[in-house]
């Protein structure tokens, strides 16, 4: 339904602050109403850039990085043509995670933003492992590999799931929104794609020491096929979370699943905090959810209910 998160939203700055919930409400509306002009602003510039120019020059320099794009995606790749980064903490985040040497997992790798980042931070020995299911992003994924001279990745044209098979994916116009469910949104087309469990996909490989995944409500599914892999080696793990798609029950089973595998959370942060607005202090002055440490479970429970996305760093207590 479309009003059932802002009324749960709603329901929440009254349960916790009363009366005062209403104006807390009113600003957290009005940063998402604005968060949506900077989009449209985005995909109208994208597409008359994309009009312009035939698909093999729609290459931009991003982060160091050359990037071909999707001439018809309007999500990922508008936002890197215009702004010319994605998540700028969690850029700057998983940047900081990894070391020269390292083995990481890019689960979800669209078109190769973060996992060209991760190759570059653990080059010259380290290696990086891309599954990307959807055709037209793996096609660009290795594309830019091979446009930055990487041979150390190693693309995947795979989904990581629960257990090997095969199953549908849902498109959309956004490609950094396809997913295995559908939720509220209207895809614009639907395919089956190969699935495996990282446990298998990575049998032979003796060292993991990040994975990051964004898959869209599959979360669950790639942590329960890798349990091999998170019980004897340890990695740190890197999740966005999509409160509407894996919903609270999935959530709350996610983080006691982890817990039961010795993981703890180093820090988390809320979509809010990684929107590329015009100007950066509208996000703190129109959204209420403004605290930096948010470690607690009250914490990822009010992240939970408030944020469209959550981005949550685990690793190992012992670790």
């Amino acid at each position: 339904m479309r009003w059932e998160r802002p009324i749960q939203k709603l329901r929440w700055y009254l349960r916790e602050h009363r009366w005062r919930g209403i104006g807390y409400f009113a600003a957290d509306m009005a940063f998402w109403r604005l968060r949506n002009l900077r989009h449209l602003y985005r995909v109208m510039k994208w597409k008359g850039m994309a009009r312009r120019r035939p698909s093999e020059q729609l290459c931009f320099e991003v982060q160091g990085l050359r990037l071909y794009l999707n001439p018809l995606d309007l999500g990922l790749s508008a936002e890197l043509a215009i702004d010319r980064v994605h998540e700028p903490i969690l850029t700057d985040v998983l940047q900081s995670l990894l070391h020269p040497g390292m083995t990481v997992v890019d689960v979800g790798a669209n078109l190769g933003y973060f996992a060209l980042l991760a190759a570059r931070r653990v080059a010259p020995n380290g290696r990086v492992f891309a599954l990307e299911p959807f055709p037209a992003s793996y096609q660009l994924l290795r594309r830019n590999i091979e446009a930055n001279g990487f041979n150390h990745v190693v693309a995947l044209p795979v989904a990581a799931g629960r257990s090997s098979g095969k199953r549908k994916i849902y498109v959309y116009p956004q490609a950094n929104w396809n997913s295995f469910f559908s939720g509220n949104r209207k895809p614009i087309d639907e395919l089956d794609v190969d699935v495996c469990t990282l446990d298998n996909l990575l049998t032979n490989v003796p060292r993991v020491d990040l994975i990051r995944m964004d898959v869209e409500g599959a979360e669950l599914d790639v942590l329960y096929g890798s349990q091999k892999i998170l019980g004897n080696l340890s990695p740190k793990i890197v999740i966005e979370v999509h409160p509407t798609l894996l919903g609270v029950d999935g959530y709350r089973e996610l983080l006691n699943l982890l817990s039961q595998l010795g993981y703890d959370v180093l820090f988390a942060w809320g979509r809010h905090q990684d929107e590329v607005l015009w100007l950066q202090w509208l996000t703190v002055m129109l959204h209420p959810n403004k605290e930096q440490n948010r470690t607690s479970i009250t914490n990822l429970e009010k992240l939970f209910a408030l944020e469209e996305t959550i981005t949550i760093v685990f690793a190992k207590s012992t670790v």
